[in-house]
C-alpha cells in the first residue's frame, strides 16, 4: 500500500498557509477596489457638479430666449467659468477616466458656446439686420448647450455605471470570500474526521476489546504514515499485554501445582504426628488401675516430641510461605 507524499501534519500545514495566502489575496484585492471606489466617488462628485453646472446653464439660456432678459445670459457666462474652474481643477483625473480627446473636445465646444453666447448678448437687438444673426446665433447656442448637456449626462453616466460595478465586484469578493472559507472549513473539517478522529474511534474500540481479552492486531484504516505508526505501536501493546497475561497464566499454574503436591507430605507427617498423640492419651486415660508412673513419663515424653514435630511442620510452612513472598515481591 503506497503511502501519501505529505504527511497529516505537512497537510495541515499546507492548508493553512494556502487559506491564508488566498485570503490576503482577496482582502488585498477587497482594500484595492473599496480605495477605488472611494476615488470614483470622489471623482463622481466632480462630474456631478460639471452636469449641475451645464444644466444651470441651459436653464439661463432656455429663460434668455423665452424673457429676453440678458441677465440670464450672464448667468449662463458665470456658469462658464465655474464649469472651466472644474475642468481646470480635475484635468487629470478626467483625461484619464473620459479621455483626453473627449475632453479637448468637451473645452472647445464650451469655448464656442461662450463665444456664441457673448456675441448674442453685444448684438444690437434693435437693428433689423442684427435680429436675423442673432436667431441664427440662438440656433447656434441652443445646439451647442444641447452637446454640452449631453455629453455632461454621458461621463456623469458612464461614473455612475462605474461605481455601480466596482460596488458590485466587492460583494462578489465578500461572497467569494465568505464561500472560501466555509469551503475552506469544510475541507478541515473533513480532513481532520478522515483522517484522525475515525482512525482514533477505532482504537477507542479495539481498546475496549483489548480489556475484554482480545488481544488480535488490527489493520490502520488510513495510509497516513503519524496513523500507521501509532497502529503498529498499539499492535506491539497489545502482543506485550498477551505475552505478559500468558506468564501471569504459566506463573498462577505453576504455583497451584505447588500447593496441591507440597501439601500431601505434610499431610502425612502431621496425620502420623496426631495418630501418635492420639494413641499416647488414649494410653494414659485407659489406665485405671494403679498408676504406673514410668509409663505415663514416657507417654508424656512421647506426647511432646509429637507437639515438637508438628511445632518444626509449621515453622517449616512458614518459612516457605515468606520464602516465595520474598521472590514475588523481588
Amino acid at each position: 500500500m503506497s503511502r501519501p507524499i505529505l504527511s497529516i501534519k505537512l497537510k495541515i500545514v499546507v492548508t493553512f498557509a494556502v487559506a491564508f495566502i488566498v485570503m490576503v489575496g482577496l482582502l488585498a484585492t477587497t482594500g484595492y477596489l473599496m480605495i477605488l471606489l472611494e476615488t470614483r466617488v470622489v471623482l463622481f462628485e466632480q462630474v456631478s457638479r460639471l452636469e449641475e453646472k451645464v444644466q444651470d446653464l441651459r436653464r439661463d439660456e432656455k429663460n434668455l430666449f423665452l424673457y429676453q432678459d440678458r441677465n440670464f445670459g450672464r448667468r449662463t457666462l458665470s456658469s462658464i467659468e465655474e464649469i472651466r474652474s472644474i475642468l481646470e481643477s480635475n484635468g487629470e483625473d478626467f483625461d484619464r477616466v473620459f479621455s483626453r480627446a473627449k475632453m479637448l473636445t468637451f473645452s472647445t465646444q464650451l469655448l464656442e458656446y461662450e463665444r456664441a453666447m457673448s456675441e448674442y448678448l453685444d448684438a444690437d437687438a434693435e437693428r433689423v439686420e442684427v435680429k436675423a444673426s442673432k436667431s441664427q446665433a440662438e440656433l447656434t447656442i441652443r445646439n451647442i448647450g444641447t452637446h454640452l448637456l449631453t455629453y455632461a449626462e454621458s461621463i456623469a453616466q458612464q461614473k455612475r455605471t462605474n461605481i455601480w460595478k466596482t460596488i458590485h465586484t466587492v460583494n462578489r469578493l465578500q461572497l467569494a470570500q465568505a464561500l472560501f472559507v466555509g469551503v475552506g472549513l469544510l475541507l478541515f473539517g473533513g480532513l481532520i474526521l478522515g483522517k484522525v478522529v475515525h482512525p482514533l474511534k477505532v482504537l477507542q474500540d479495539h481498546a475496549y476489546r483489548i480489556g475484554q481479552g482480545d488481544f488480535s492486531e488490527i489493520d490502520s484504516p488510513s495510509q497516513e504514515h503519524e496513523i500507521d505508526e501509532v497502529y503498529k505501536a498499539f499492535n506491539r501493546m497489545a502482543r506485550d499485554l498477551q505475552k505478559r497475561e500468558m506468564d501471569l497464566d504459566h506463573a498462577r499454574a505453576g504455583n497451584l501445582g505447588s500447593r496441591v503436591t507440597l501439601p500431601e507430605g505434610i499431610a502425612n507427617d502431621l496425620n502420623g504426628s496426631l495418630s501418635r498423640l492420639r494413641s499416647n492419651c488414649q494410653s494414659l486415660c485407659q489406665d485405671t488401675g494403679t498408676p504406673d508412673e514410668e509409663a505415663k513419663r514416657k507417654s508424656c515424653i512421647a506426647i511432646a516430641e509429637e507437639v515438637d514435630k508438628l511445632g518444626a511442620i509449621v515453622r517449616g510452612l512458614l518459612e516457605r510461605g515468606n520464602e516465595r513472598e520474598t521472590v514475588r515481591k523481588s
